[in-house]
């Protein structure tokens, strides 16, 4: 089973499950990428019990390599988002 935690949490480890929110995001499948490696999205869709915020989960690739403040990018309908960071365990 695969292990999920919020977007929140302060830290990833390889192969676990991210969920990301969004407001304006296009119904085009987005793409994330950590670390200029391509994550796996497994879900992009209107969150539940969240009016308006668009919810994308997505896996964290097996060939990250660890660190505090790993670069996130989600780009959907050729538009990019903004750069945050993460930390992957």
């Amino acid at each position: 089973m695969r292990s999920r935690r919020a977007c929140e949490a302060p830290a990833r480890r390889v192969g676990e499950e991210l969920h990301r929110f969004r407001s304006r995001v296009s119904q085009a499948q987005p793409t994330v990428t950590i670390r200029d490696k391509n994550a796996k999205v497994l879900f992009s869709g209107l969150a539940p019990g969240f009016v308006g915020s668009w919810q994308i989960n997505a896996e964290v690739p097996a060939d990250v390599t660890p660190g505090m403040a790993l670069p996130l990018v989600v780009t959907a309908a050729g538009a990019q988002s903004n750069t945050v960071t993460i930390a992957v365990q």
